[in-house]
């Protein structure tokens, strides 16, 4: 039997610092980083829910996918991973494509974004227009839901 000892206290650490650093290394590869900022911002409730309300000029940046959200006004819910965004609700995305809408929800975690009340879709093929669009953020594709105009 052999029975290893090991006396660098300073060594021993280092290792131990290199296997959490290793173990939480995934968790912050998978948490998305989003940058926003509006002309207000203030906590509020909303729905019995606590959010970050933002109005005016409001931008939301998706560090991840490069894709930028505008709208008038958002409410931020961090406890469920969600934004609503009403008035002026625009998204682009690297590619350039354009997302235009009155009303957003869009579920982080999921990442999919829900445009209702006159959408368009703006590619550089073509230009859609519906009520409501369900969009991955993700893969790109879009369920175009109440006719396409």
């Amino acid at each position: 039997m052999i029975i290893f000892v090991w006396n660098d206290n300073k060594v021993f650490r280092r290792t131990i610092y290199f296997f959490v650093l290793l173990l939480a290394f995934p968790f912050f590869v998978w948490a998305e980083a989003i940058t926003y900022r509006a002309d207000r911002l203030e906590g509020d409730v909303v729905n019995g829910q606590s959010c970050k309300k933002l109005a005016g000029n409001v931008v939301f940046t998706f560090q991840s996918n490069g894709m930028v959200l505008t709208a008038d006004t958002a409410c931020k819910y961090d406890d469920q991973k969600l934004i609503e965004a009403s008035g002026n609700v625009k998204i682009v995305d690297q590619e350039g494509n354009v997302i235009k809408s009155a009303l957003l929800t869009y579920y982080l975690e999921k990442k999919q974004a829900v445009f209702e009340k006159d959408v368009s879709y703006t590619s550089k093929k073509a230009t859609f227009y519906t009520s409501t669009l369900i969009y991955d953020t993700e893969k790109k594709q879009g369920k175009f839901l109440k006719g396409v105009n």
